[in-house]
């Protein structure tokens, strides 16, 4: 019996533990982990949605509404479209986009994006005074710089739009602008934020605000919503 005994304890020490023994409890289901969680998604900054990537974004503030999307169509290019609305001028752009994510390294990001699309000036004059009715397009090239930070992303952006109007023998409007924004999230696919900018706008020939130049301004609250 001693030796049947001594025989038992020995096969007991040398069984495998049970499976998952040891290992730390599975988080529960639908719960993102700090692995998985990737750089949270942004139309504002460098960085690409990455391929099949989504995002929508709206804005409202002094003196910009805008919605806008974007998809990943590559590992660093991004198409999409928005329509902004200035609210204080009466100006309306419809307008695509092309982002490139042109570097990347250690949270950091930089892209290049270009815009190009249908601009329209309704005239109003609450604000401005020299604001004449008009049509035009816009190309507006820009570079975009982000870093991705416990709390959200940090982002800057410097763009250069050059608009051509074509009513009253024609004119150009260059509003060269720089903005700083910060998101953070606040659900799983929702995030917030707010972006503060300014610029200057000069303008030529029939263009709207060809008398004189212009000191421009932005403070805006940000919704991004990215869908997958």
């Amino acid at each position: 019996m001693p030796l049947f005994a001594a025989a038992l304890a020995a096969l007991a020490l040398a069984a495998p533990p049970p499976a998952g023994a040891g290992e730390p409890p599975a988080p529960p289901v639908g719960t993102v982990t700090s692995a998985s969680a990737g750089p949270l998604p942004s139309l504002q900054g460098g960085a690409s949605l990455g391929r099949s990537g989504a995002a929508w974004v709206f804005g409202l503030g002094w003196p910009l509404l805008f919605a806008g999307y974007a998809q990943g169509v590559g590992d660093r290019d991004d198409l999409g479209g928005g329509l902004d609305v200035d609210w204080a001028s009466s100006e309306f752009l419809l307008s695509g986009l092309w982002r490139r994510e042109i570097l990347g390294g250690g949270g950091a990001h930089l892209g290049l994006r270009v815009r190009l699309g249908f601009y329209a000036c309704f005239g109003a004059t609450w604000i401005w005074g020299d604001n004449p009715s008009d049509l035009g397009v816009q190309l507006s090239p820009g570079l975009a710089w982000s870093l991705d930070t416990p709390s959200g992303v940090l982002s800057v952006g410097g763009d250069v739009p050059m608009t051509w109007t074509f009513e009253r023998g024609g004119g150009w409007i260059a509003a060269p602008r720089l903005a700083v924004s910060f998101e953070t999230p606040l659900w799983s696919n929702l995030s917030l934020g707010a972006r503060a900018g300014a610029g200057l706008r000069g303008a030529g020939g029939g263009a709207p605000g060809a008398s004189q130049d212009r000191f421009q301004t932005e403070l805006t609250i940000l919704a991004t919503w990215h869908a997958f």
